[in-house]
């Protein structure tokens, strides 16, 4: 009996390790894989630019030097961010709007609408697939010469200082 009970233990232990392995590997890289928006992370922590709000700062500077994916320096890592001057680039255009579409011209689906604040900045932590590229647009103040602005080319990250910011410009808005 001891020999027919030996091999179906040794069995029986190998093949409860083997679960075992593949359970907590499964596990763990299912935490890795959303890693920068588990709840108690620096990037769990949501967070949003809201009108006429006065939290944000440093206007016209790449938000994700800080609060970026791959930066440790601040809480919350923004799926979208950045500034906005006014029609005539000399002054910041308080409580932006700014909406991302699936087509050009503000057309196709609507993915996300964004409040900017009070200090011209808009920012959010909300997940946003830019996967499939998505156009955005800015709405400005009634009765200027060009109440809307849109992106003419397709953005695939929403890192909006990288290339509109205080030391660059690459417009690309109509």
């Amino acid at each position: 009996m001891k020999k027919i009970v030996e091999p179906f233990a040794k069995g029986f232990t190998l093949i409860v390790l083997l679960a075992l392995i593949v359970i907590v590997s499964v596990s763990f890289m299912a935490a890795q894989k959303d890693k920068n928006f588990d709840e108690g992370s620096r990037c769990g922590k949501q967070m949003s630019s809201k009108a006429n709000g006065a939290k944000s700062h440093f206007f016209g500077i790449s938000c994700n030097n800080c609060h970026g994916v791959k930066a440790d320096k601040a809480d919350g890592c923004f799926s979208i961010s950045g500034s906005v001057y006014d029609e005539a680039r000399a002054r910041i255009h308080k409580n932006p709007v700014i909406k991302l579409y699936t087509e050009q011209g503000a057309k196709g689906k609507l993915v996300a609408v964004l409040y900017g604040d009070a200090n011209g900045n808009f920012y959010s932590t909300q997940k946003i697939d830019y996967s499939q590229g998505l156009y955005p647009s800015l709405y400005g103040t009634p009765g200027t010469r060009e109440p809307e602005k849109h992106m003419t080319r397709m953005t695939f990250t929403g890192d909006c200082n990288k290339c509109h910011g205080k030391n660059v410009e690459a417009l690309g808005i109509d």
